[in-house]
């Protein structure tokens, strides 16, 4: 096994990929969001406050398609799924960002 590099994402693919990523407003959510960009992919970012990503937005463009999302509910996960999937033909990588509550 070889380690990625910089411009492929974990699986070997190639630039241009299409990420879903959840939590992406801080955090590892967010860092991981921002790799997969640094690296040429486009990212569904969802977060539970669409404003929470604004400036992942305006720092990162149009490679970027935010969407606010509680993950608890089932139904608007599914139509993050779809909307991802006909919007940009495919995803390569869903990361769900793990949450714990005290």
């Amino acid at each position: 096994m070889r380690a990625s590099t910089e411009n492929e994402n974990p699986n070997g693919s190639q630039p241009g990929g299409v990420w879903l990523a959840t939590g992406a407003s801080a955090g590892i959510g967010r860092t991981l969001a921002e790799s997969a960009l640094r690296r040429g992919h486009k990212v569904v970012a969802t977060a539970r406050r669409l404003a929470d990503l604004s400036s992942l937005s305006e720092t990162q463009g149009v490679a970027v398609f935010p969407l606010e999302l509680d993950v608890n509910d089932e139904a608007a996960d599914a139509d993050t799924v779809s909307y991802a999937v006909e919007t940009l033909g495919h995803l390569d990588v869903v990361v769900n960002k793990p949450i714990r509550q005290l």
